[in-house]
């Protein structure tokens, strides 16, 4: 049965796996792949803002699959942190850049 070695990379850091674990076909190296991806990112998001993380998966000939996440926070209205949001049938102004119809209008 073919080894296969998943290598991590969480932003810059990188975590060689010299290991590896026997699976016995692709359609299952990719179900691990991705079970391997789910049990990293509840590990490390938590408390973040800003992760790229990544798992390279590579036999003894190399690389054969690479499954990454892109996680990001992003603040849509300025006054969230102060506790200001938006009340019942109120809308805020959109974000800075923000191209759409604005808010309801009366007839």
């Amino acid at each position: 049965m073919p080894r296969y070695y998943f290598d991590t990379s969480d932003n810059e850091n990188f975590v060689f796996d010299d290991v590896g674990v026997e699976i016995a076909s692709f359609e299952d190296v990719k179900r691990e792949a991705s079970r391997a991806m789910a049990d990293f990112a509840k590990d490390v998001l938590p408390g973040s803002e800003v992760r790229n993380l990544a798992i390279e998966v590579r036999g003894d000939a190399g690389p054969v699959l690479r499954v990454g996440l892109r996680f990001k926070i992003e603040q849509l209205c300025a006054d969230a942190g102060a506790g200001r949001y938006p009340l019942q049938g109120e809308m805020l102004p959109p974000p800075v850049g923000h191209v759409g119809t604005g808010p309801p209008r009366s007839s």
